[in-house]
């Protein structure tokens, strides 16, 4: 932050198209606190081959930030905002009476997790007594909650603080959650209904297979609506 507004206080409102060592100079604290771009097309080697620059000054002395030692509540559920999601997980189950099975679970993915982020991550959710399975892959942190009583938790812990998610997280945790522990997803009529309401508030799945509709013709139920 310090940077963009030294960068700002500087150069707000200047040109400095056509003046390559400038443009340079400028960018290259940028790339330096962003190592982990290594997919980004415009590079630091991109422009010295460009622009055939060779040894030019700094012109910002970036210190070393401060990072927080660990993340708030508030910053958790701004990520599952961004990048989770709760869903039912419902596949084909031959050995239940509908011959369909649905899970409740919760998911969350942070890129570029190796930037001091998957520690505090680890550390909030033992912190408050959450046990999600971890992943990582490239370079992204998955984050999966498989069972109901941690997707509740996790509700609990920061389901009050989300905003894109708010009405997904109080339809679980008022509705879906008690109906699903009370066996009520084992028949049809219920399943169905869980289903609906889901959808109801859900955000949109268009490749979803498992739809309302798909159960309304699979088991021929005229569902009021």
């Amino acid at each position: 932050m310090k940077y963009i507004v030294e960068v700002n206080r500087r150069y707000g409102g200047k040109t400095i198209a056509g003046n390559e060592e400038l443009f340079y100079q400028i960018y290259k604290p940028w790339a330096d606190m962003h190592p982990h771009w290594d997919n980004k097309k415009y590079t630091l080697d991109f422009f010295e081959n460009e622009f055939d620059i060779g040894t030019i000054n700094d012109l910002f002395d970036v210190s070393d930030p401060k990072y927080p030692k660990s993340i708030s509540t508030e910053y958790v559920a701004g990520a599952f905002d961004g990048k989770g999601m709760i869903s039912l997980a419902i596949g084909e189950q031959a050995a239940n009476k509908t011959g369909y099975g649905m899970a409740i679970t919760a998911r969350l993915n942070i890129l570029h997790p190796n930037i001091r982020v998957k520690p505090n991550f680890v550390k909030y959710f033992q912190d408050s007594g959450l046990k999600p399975s971890i992943s990582e892959r490239e370079d992204r942190l998955d984050i999966r909650f498989s069972s109901v009583d941690d997707v509740e938790r996790l509700i609990e812990k920061i389901g009050g603080s989300t905003i894109y998610l708010y009405d997904l997280c109080e339809l679980f945790y008022s509705q879906l959650i008690p109906a699903y522990k009370d066996q009520y997803h084992t028949t049809k009529e219920g399943f169905l209904d869980m289903v609906r309401a889901f959808e109801d508030v859900a955000p949109e799945r268009p490749r979803a297979k498992y739809t309302t509709e798909y159960f309304e013709e699979k088991w021929n139920i005229d569902y009021p609506k």
